[in-house]
């Protein structure tokens, strides 16, 4: 079961306990970027890569989980989570299964707000493997909705003598404030965040003595506009709005280079990095293994991650500015505008208020609608989050408005979602097209709704519900 709060106060704009447990993304990169929305499968990242354990040479398998992702259980005043891990590793080549491990985690928190916590929890595994090329298969179960979701990733092991540079781990964390680091998983931060630096584990060559490490920050122009609705024109193929990110147009924001001296076959470094302002950006980290005893470098390792930097309403609106914004789907152009321009925070509350009491019998249904279309406004930026903030997306407009789809699926590149059991029923089935950026090394996908002219009198419904109460 998912646990939602509703927290008492006069005060509509704040009588709601946004939450949810439970997620719903098939992760297809290291940003985290969800490619096919399927209710309640649980989200979470891996990583798998070659390293090193009382001098055995292996692979390194991590399993991060958030709070945000379960499904919470209130038992005896606490709340619970539970999920299975199972890890399975094939030999690549031969799709022969290796080894499989599995294994249970729990997690509890004292209260609501510690279940809606984004920082992960990580779960190490040291696999004893020799040279060469395997596949390894992540499936995590919840165990309190028996909903499993999956990932896989390729490896490749060389040998223990190789001159080559490998990863045994790369990635960002952020200061807490009790001045720990945290990981940043998936690669999105909240402006206004605390001190971030890259970290890197890296496994050095036999014979190198020091690693010239460079990183290099670029910020790229993004879409960050609100989703059309359904009924209107699709973007044309190639236009920014299409896209969603332009790589043509980089802005260099800063430059840095340490050289770090190797202390043993494997080890590890630290890169603080500075993202001034609420944009799209990537990082390109290029290391260099150097020799005493060579003028020519060892060998050269290069990566790059994408890393989105969110507005201060991620993923769940906070102030009344934050909770106006996500309206634009459901409310008129002037009643946007009067909510926008209000003069005083309390008078943007008070019209805040009166709308919603405007759209309500009274204030106890007002405050249901306001916690149910909010919620779904934390959960649209929890699964559909890209370049931009998951509301923001046409997927998300579609989630807030019309709620999750009764089943969803995919045929070639689209992502279909279904509002009906009739098959065919084109009115209520809604396309998606898996947009790439041109730059081939970007990991963002753009999902971009097939819009319809059909579609105008059902979305027309489905707003007119929001307006009058009777979306429930």
């Amino acid at each position: 079961m998912k646990i939602f709060v509703l927290i008492a106060t006069t005060s509509l704009s704040l009588a709601f306990g946004i939450g949810c447990s439970g997620g719903s993304e098939t992760q297809t990169s290291r940003t985290g970027t969800p490619y096919v929305f399927s209710p309640g499968i649980p989200s979470f990242e891996m990583t798998a890569a070659p390293t090193w354990h009382n001098e055995e040479r292996g692979l390194g398998v991590t399993i991060s989980v958030s709070n945000t992702s379960l499904v919470f259980v209130l038992e005896s005043g606490i709340y619970h989570a539970s999920y299975e891990i199972s890890v399975q590793i094939y030999r690549r080549e031969e799709e022969t299964l290796l080894l499989e491990k599995a294994w249970v985690e729990t997690t509890s928190a004292a209260t609501y707000e510690l279940t809606q916590q984004k920082q992960a929890k990580s779960s190490s595994y040291f696999i004893e493997l020799g040279q060469g090329e395997y596949t390894v298969v992540v499936s995590l179960r919840d165990e309190n909705s028996d909903k499993l979701g999956s990932r896989r990733l390729n490896v490749k092991l060389t040998p223990v003598e190789s001159m080559e540079l490998s990863f045994a781990s790369l990635g960002l964390e952020e200061r807490q404030p009790d001045g720990r680091y945290q990981n940043v998983l998936p690669f999105r931060l909240v402006e206004g965040h605390d001190t971030v630096r890259v970290f890197g584990v890296v496994n050095a060559p036999v014979k190198a003595t020091s690693l010239d490490v460079s990183l290099l920050v670029v910020r790229y122009p993004s879409d960050t506009a609100v989703a059309e609705p359904p009924f209107l024109f699709s973007p044309v193929a190639g236009t920014f709005s299409r896209q969603g990110v332009n790589y043509s147009s980089p802005d260099s924001i800063s430059m840095t280079r340490s050289l770090f001296p190797v202390r043993g076959r494997q080890m590890d470094f630290y890169i603080p990095v500075d993202f001034p302002e609420k944009a799209f950006y990537r990082i390109y980290l290029s290391i260099t293994a150097l020799s005493d005893t060579s003028r020519e470098p060892l060998s050269v390792l290069k990566d790059q991650a994408e890393i989105v930097i969110l507005g201060s309403g991620y993923p769940r609106p906070q102030t009344i500015e934050a909770l106006i914004e996500p309206l634009v789907y459901i409310v008129k152009e002037e009643q946007m505008d009067s909510l926008r321009l209000a003069p005083t925070i309390e008078e943007k509350k008070r019209r805040f208020d009166a709308l919603w009491l405007s759209f309500a019998d009274n204030k106890a249904a007002a405050a249901r609608a306001i916690k149910l279309y909010y919620t779904r406004v934390e959960e649209a930026n929890k699964y559909f989050t890209t370049q931009k903030e998951g509301w923001k997306t046409d997927r998300g407009m579609l989630y807030i408005v019309l709620g999750p789809p009764l089943n969803s699926g995919v045929r070639l590149q689209k992502e279909i979602w279904f509002y009906s059991s009739t098959d065919p029923d084109p009115v209520n089935t809604y396309y998606f097209t898996k947009v790439r950026p041109s730059d081939n090394e970007s990991t963002i996908e753009n999902p971009t709704l097939d819009r319809q002219s059909y579609y105008d009198r059902g979305w027309q419904r489905a707003v007119e519900r929001w307006r009058n109460g009777s979306v429930f």
